[in-house]
């Protein structure tokens, strides 16, 4: 948990709810605030950008969210990062 993201300067910009870093799955959840304070919601947009762009997969998951669709969720991620590791 609390996964550090390390920028290009060697900043961590960002600490992932949880995941894995070695294959840089994360899961993260988003709870209102998120939505609702637009301070906050402008830089989760920015930090997710450089999250991916640096290279993880990132699965979000919401209040609505139900359990199966979660743990469907993380297992596509998994078998996503499968998929490029075989074909390298």
């Amino acid at each position: 948990t609390q996964i550090p993201v390390i920028d290009e300067y060697g900043y961590a910009f960002a600490y992932l709810d949880m995941g894995w870093d070695d294959v840089m799955i994360a899961v993260e959840y988003d709870g209102e605030h998120h939505r609702t304070d637009r301070v906050q919601w402008s830089w989760d947009i920015k930090r997710l950008r450089k999250v991916q762009q640096i290279g993880w997969y990132h699965v979000k998951v919401i209040a609505d969210d139900r359990r199966a669709d979660i743990l469907d969720r993380v297992a596509r991620a998994w078998a996503a990062r499968r998929d490029c590791s075989e074909r390298r």
